[in-house]
């Protein structure tokens, strides 16, 4: 596979992983807002795993010769239609 391709396949999954992770976290603030404890520690379990999910994608990126600016730089053209 070309670098072009890595990305493209990479950039879709890391974005749907990060929309899932962002959502969690809002989920997070209304627990806490709500005082509810025991829903907030397992929201943000699922967070952090969310958050490790993503941080194993870029590591995959770079492993295969994608630098991490490089990587960020075609997650954020993805979002601007570009």
């Amino acid at each position: 596979m070309s670098k072009k391709q890595i990305v493209a396949a990479l950039v879709p999954l890391y974005r749907l992983g990060y929309a899932q992770y962002d959502r969690l976290e809002k989920l997070a603030k209304e627990a806490v807002q709500d005082g509810d404890t025991p829903a907030f520690e397992a929201i943000s379990r699922r967070a952090v795993n969310k958050s490790h999910f993503l941080n194993g994608i870029k590591c995959a990126a770079q492993s295969l010769g994608i630098d991490e600016s490089e990587f960020q730089a075609a997650i954020s053209a993805d979002a601007d239609g570009r």
